[in-house]
């Protein structure tokens, strides 16, 4: 009787274990696709943003594969899905409006084209130290930012001015020769 009794609860156990989970990757939805360029050669290393505010999905990602492949299981069913595919020289695309079915995985296949607007620009800017042609003088000048940044034991504007060119503190007493 007793033996009976736990045969019992052990298969029922079992059973009320598996029934929620096969429950729920049956219900589980998911998406796939593939990324080509407009010669239809794969793009690997695209990103791959899903997203879905009625369901309460910010963005959950992946990265195409050598094969220029994405899979995203498992994502809850429902309308609403979004899909943004970036790639660097790349225009983005967004795909919206998907509807995910329950226990199906939806097909995402997508071309990415040159972005036609993508320009670079460079702007260099070069400033000089202003030299002033009727001084005779050298001087060398710290701020405070490159005094604080500094690896000295102390304070001390002699610590300091053994930095500048022409100083030196040869026996490190601390009076530096000018």
């Amino acid at each position: 009787m007793i033996l009976k009794r736990a045969l019992f609860l052990l298969v029922a156990g079992i059973l009320i274990l598996t029934l929620p989970g096969q429950t729920i990757a049956q219900n589980a939805s998911g998406m796939r696709g593939v990324i080509l360029d407009k010669d239809g050669a794969p793009i690997p290393g695209a990103t791959v943003l899903i997203s879905n505010s009625g369901l309460g999905i910010s963005q959950q990602g992946t990265v195409t594969d050598e094969k220029g492949q994405f899979r995203v299981v498992p994502l809850p069913p429902g309308r609403g899905y979004e899909v943004t595919i970036s790639f660097p020289g790349m225009a983005t695309v967004n795909v919206p409006d998907l509807d995910l079915r329950a226990g199906r995985i939806t097909s995402v296949p997508v071309t990415l084209r040159p972005d036609s607007e993508l320009q670079e620009s460079l702007r260099i800017v070069g400033m000089t130290d202003v030299v002033d042609v009727a001084s005779t003088a050298t001087k060398t000048s710290y701020g405070e930012e490159f005094i604080d940044a500094l690896p000295i034991l102390g304070r001390n504007y002699q610590d300091v001015l053994t930095l500048a060119p022409g100083v030196s503190d040869i026996d490190g007493d601390g009076n530096p020769n000018i």
